[in-house]
């Protein structure tokens, strides 16, 4: 009985030693667990890290190409502002060139024609043709002073009498052959009616020059106070025109018009009466006004002004062609738009670089 009780001890002795060996080895598994778990967390953390500071770096870069282009875009906006003013101004001061001219040309005429109207009255050449004949053969002289002078006002041009019953009777280079009816012109039924004050018609072809001429017209009355008939001057229109030959070359139409509004000449009739209902009904002063702006973003709209001659019942509109001044503005802000694209490039560049050091560390 003794044994069989010290046997049962020995076999728990053994028992419990061989618990205590086995306690150790489980222990130490549970403990490279850990660390395992330990480990795969902080890399995870450290994943995540890398992760949120990308995000964070994408949405820095973000922010600052976003400030970038609207800081660029807004400088750009005031730069085609002032362009815009300023193809605005260019067409404007157009304006004024070709009133300068047209005064100029206007004032001569009238000069010249008063002074012809005095010696027909003076003669009283009216009665016979022979005398007016001499008059406008004569004052040839004249004219060639004012050319003396420098400004060739009236270089080619000729002096016309055309009666009241509208036939032209004589020319500075002597009596016409035949009697020719010129009822078609437009600027002797305003001689008839505005006597004394001169008459601008639109382009022809001389009845005798054979020539595009810019006729001057002044009606005059006899000494009995009679419509007696109209002293011409015609102009070359080549002459005339190359007055304007700058205006070409910064891309500068002009037209101009008479009291109600209906083109007399222009250097480009195609655009102006395709554009008449833009000025058809203007009411304009001397200080002039805008009719229409030109838009980037419309290649139809034009750069339009108009503006009433002084003492003169006539109108000038200058206009720009929307294509020529797309081409201006288009050209000066060319570096605002390379400027705006090589900032973008720049901060793109440099997001794909940080983003590659962030991805070769990790």
């Amino acid at each position: 009985m003794f044994k069989a009780k010290k046997t049962n001890e020995n076999k728990e002795d053994k028992k419990n030693k061989t618990s205590s060996k086995s306690a150790p080895k489980s222990s130490i598994k549970k403990t490279n667990d850990l660390n395992k778990e330990t480990k795969s967390n902080n890399k995870s953390t450290s994943s995540f890290s890398y992760k949120s500071s990308l995000n964070k770096l994408t949405r820095s870069f973000a922010l600052l190409l976003m400030l970038t282009v609207i800081v660029v875009m807004y400088f750009s906006f005031i730069r085609y502002k002032i362009l815009l003013e300023r193809v605005d101004n260019e067409v404007e001061i157009s304006t004024n060139q070709v009133e300068n001219v047209f005064i100029d040309y206007a004032n001569i005429a009238e000069m010249l024609l008063m002074h012809l109207n005095h010696k027909m009255i003076e003669t009283d050449a009216f009665k016979l043709n022979t005398k007016i004949t001499q008059v406008l053969t004569t004052f040839n002289n004249d004219t060639k002073v004012i050319n003396s002078l420098g400004n060739n006002f009236i270089a080619g041009g000729m002096f016309y009498w055309i009666d009241n019953k509208k036939n032209l009777i004589a020319s500075s280079n002597g009596l016409v052959s035949r009697v020719i009816n010129l009822s078609n012109r437009d600027y002797l039924s305003k001689t008839e009616k505005l006597p004394l004050r001169v008459q601008v018609g639109s382009p022809v072809i001389g009845a005798l020059s054979g020539q595009s001429i810019v006729p001057m017209a002044l009606g005059i009355n006899n000494n009995q106070g009679l419509f007696a008939g109209s002293l011409v001057l015609s102009l070359k229109l080549e002459n005339f025109l190359n007055r304007f030959r700058n205006l070409k070359e910064r891309n500068i139409e002009f037209a101009l018009l008479d009291e109600n509004n209906q083109l007399i000449m222009s250097s480009s009739d195609e655009f102006f009466r395709k554009n008449q209902e833009i000025y058809s009904n203007i009411a304009v002063s001397e200080n002039g006004m805008i009719l229409q702006n030109f838009s980037l973003f419309s290649l139809g709209s034009n750069v339009i002004y108009a503006k009433a001659v002084n003492d003169q019942p006539y109108k000038i509109v200058t206009a720009m062609r929307g294509k020529n001044a797309y081409k201006i503005i288009s050209r000066e802000m060319l570096p605002n738009f390379i400027e705006l694209l090589l900032i973008t490039l720049f901060l793109i560049t440099t997001k794909i670089s940080y983003r590659l050091v962030i991805f070769n560390k990790k």
